[in-house]
């Protein structure tokens, strides 16, 4: 996941081993004072939310919660959800209501590939987005190659953003997967 993340950011890390000690060394470039001021402008602007309901399956506790705070704070419904087992289960329920299932691809008891196709047995028209912090050959060996996935870590305007595109798009369109 690591390499992942610094990869993402056009970094390096090395690794250097020796009997009893281990090094790594995580080289990332530098932003221009300038870069950095143009990147952060437009960050209080927050994506449009709503009022729908997400299911939210993350396996990271800490992820999870301060993914769930942001999609709150956009105005959504948040159920959560720490594996795809326990997602289908709630996904069964026909009181949850669910309009969109925010969901990690790699997690343990049953991972995102196997949930989702136990939930759009259930419902075909529900919408799914994906998520993920590994890299594109690790989530080859999961099988969702053919998907597009939105890389984690994300910034909360993009998440809503992302969130806010899946939920209008239109429900004979293409699977929804940013």
């Amino acid at each position: 996941m690591a390499y992942g993340v610094i990869s993402q950011h056009n970094g390096l890390i090395e690794v250097n081993s020796k009997p009893g000690r281990t090094a790594f060394t995580i080289s990332l470039p530098l932003l221009s004072a300038t870069a950095a001021m143009d990147a952060g402008r437009g960050k209080d602007k927050i994506s449009p939310g709503g009022n729908e309901t997400i299911l939210l399956v993350e396996d990271d506790l800490a992820v999870r919660n301060a993914t769930c705070a942001i999609l709150k704070y956009g105005g959504y419904n948040v159920i959560c959800s720490e594996n795809g087992r326990e997602a289908v289960e709630i996904f069964r329920k026909p009181a949850a209501g669910i309009d969109l299932v925010l969901m990690d691809v790699i997690m343990p008891v049953m991972n995102g590939k196997e949930a989702y196709l136990q939930i759009r047995s259930l419902c075909p028209d529900v919408r799914i987005l994906f998520t993920s912090g590994y890299t594109a050959d690790i989530l080859e060996k999961e099988g969702v190659n053919q998907m597009l996935v939105l890389e984690k870590p994300v910034s909360p305007n993009m998440l809503l953003m992302v969130v806010r595109e899946a939920l209008d798009a239109q429900p004979d369109s293409e699977e929804v997967v940013a």
